[in-house]
């Protein structure tokens, strides 16, 4: 008997070139944050790139809400723009930058899920509130010259945000409030 769905089977090869898409990567990242949190009881949904700010919104069984940026690699660093949690002036006349100050995040409470896809079972989690990781950037952006505000952040630098499971957004949200953990 003849199976009338095909199953479409990947070897390494094209696998690696699927996931090397970035477009795929995110999508993967902001999926695996959702169902993840599922787990543990928090509704989420999934914004697919249609907010600037966060990519998440997740609703605690306690009624509490908390907005994720998710940022999801295979392969490298994770890429920011420095001017999301710096102010940054970009003078054209004399090539150079101007740092004003630190960014209000545009929503509170928000936290960094990031997210290194190696497979199923295997990904690597952190999470970092905004403020976390705003002290990481304005620590290491050293850019004078240019129009550019890209920032690399490297994993050994967040190596101590590093969890298990997300039960550590859960946690998140309870101290936003005061509940307990």
């Amino acid at each position: 008997m003849h199976d009338a769905s095909p199953v479409v089977r990947f070897d390494d090869n094209v696998r690696q070139q699927y996931m090397a898409n970035t477009q795929l990567t995110r999508q993967i990242g902001e999926h695996l944050v959702v169902s993840e949190l599922g787990r543990y009881g928090i509704i989420a949904t999934p914004f697919s790139g249609n907010m600037p700010d966060f990519d998440v919104v997740a609703l605690a069984p306690s009624g509490d809400s908390l907005y994720i940026q998710v940022k999801a690699i295979n392969t490298g660093d994770w890429q920011l723009d420095a001017n999301r949690f710096l102010r940054l002036e970009y003078d054209k006349q004399t090539d150079l930058q101007a740092r004003l100050g630190l960014r209000t995040p545009a929503v509170t409470p928000l936290v960094f899920v990031l997210i290194k896809i190696i497979e199923s079972g295997r990904d690597e989690f952190y999470v970092i509130p905004y403020f976390d990781v705003q002290k990481i950037v304005a620590g290491g952006y050293r850019r004078t010259k240019g129009k550019s505000f890209h920032f690399a952040l490297r994993r050994k630098v967040i190596s101590k945000f590093k969890v298990d499971n997300l039960r550590d957004v859960t946690r998140a949200i309870e101290r936003r409030h005061g509940h307990p953990h």
